[in-house]
């Protein structure tokens, strides 16, 4: 789990997040194969990339939809 996701789920409940766990660990590993074609200058595989990564972003938009937003900053609890 990357740095986003762990803020993200400390600060949101999601509507299901198991399922979004899940499309935010693929979405993370699409986006970083577009971030390498687009360094290696291959336009026609990072078109493919994100065209594939379009799908899980419209999951993630139902799954990880907040269930309950929490009132303050965790960041603020000091038993965390």
């Amino acid at each position: 789990m990357n740095a986003f996701e762990d803020e993200f789920f400390k600060r949101v409940t999601p509507a299901d997040p198991t399922a979004c766990r899940s499309e935010m660990e693929t979405a993370y590993t699409e986006g970083l194969k577009a971030y390498d074609d687009v360094k290696a200058k291959n336009y026609l595989a990072l078109a493919s990339d994100l065209l594939s990564i379009y799908p899980v972003v419209e999951k993630i938009q139902v799954d990880c939809k907040p269930t309950k937003l929490p009132n303050k900053d965790p960041r603020d609890d000091p038993a965390l």
